[in-house]
Formats: structure tokens, C-alpha cells, sequence
């Protein structure tokens, strides 16, 4: 075994176990967990980059970049998943708020020395 294939077996075996750390805590604890499908389609998409990759070293680069491809959306999908709550879509204007400006001239206290 070349020293090549081996880095490359032990990057491989690293985003496996990426991936399955990421699942473990959905699985053990699902009713502690929030978002659980954006946690596991995270997963996914490492197991997805993880197999392109395999096949990226085996020289199949449509397939490589297929599955790239296949992670990233994966990935963007997540994200919607995760931020969806916080998004608004509706097109409301910005309330106004009346401020009042600060006069200095009848304020007292703060830093100053009072001798």
C-alpha cells in the first residue's frame, strides 16, 4: 500500500465517521434534538461527498462531480431547513419609531468631576 492510498484511507474513513458522529446524537437523542431531517440530510450530503470522493480517486469524474453536486444541494437544503423558521417572505415596511433627541445642555452626572 503507497503512502497516497493510505492518506486517502484515512481521509475516507475520517468523513465516514463524520458522518455517522453527526447522526449519532439525532439517533440516541431524537427527542432532544432540534431539526433532526436537517441533521440527517447534513449526514447525507458528507456521505455523498465521501462517496465522490471514492470515486474521484478512481478516476470517474462525471460521477465525482454528480455527487459533489448532489452534496452541495443537499447541504443548501439543510441550511433552508435549519433557517426556514427565521426567514419571513412577507413584504412588510419597517415600522417607524419617533426618536427624541438627546439634549445635553440640561444633563447632569456621567464622568465629569463635580468640584
Amino acid at each position: 500500500m503507497s503512502p497516497l492510498s493510505l492518506v486517502f484511507l484515512l481521509y475516507t474513513l475520517v468523513l465516514v465517521g463524520v458522518s455517522l458522529a453527526i447522526l449519532y446524537p439525532v439517533y440516541c437523542y431524537s427527542h432532544r434534538v432540534m431539526h433532526p431531517s436537517a441533521i440527517r440530510i447534513i449526514s447525507l450530503s458528507v456521505l455523498l461527498l465521501t462517496v465522490g470522493e471514492v470515486a474521484n480517486r478512481f478516476h470517474s469524474a462525471i460521477l465525482s462531480d454528480v455527487l459533489h453536486t448532489g452534496a452541495t444541494m443537499l447541504l443548501a437544503y439543510a441550511a433552508w431547513k435549519f433557517a426556514r423558521e427565521f426567514v419571513s417572505t412577507a413584504r412588510t415596511e419597517p415600522e417607524l419609531v419617533a426618536a427624541e433627541l438627546f439634549d445635553q445642555s440640561t444633563t447632569e452626572g456621567g464622568f465629569e468631576d463635580d468640584t
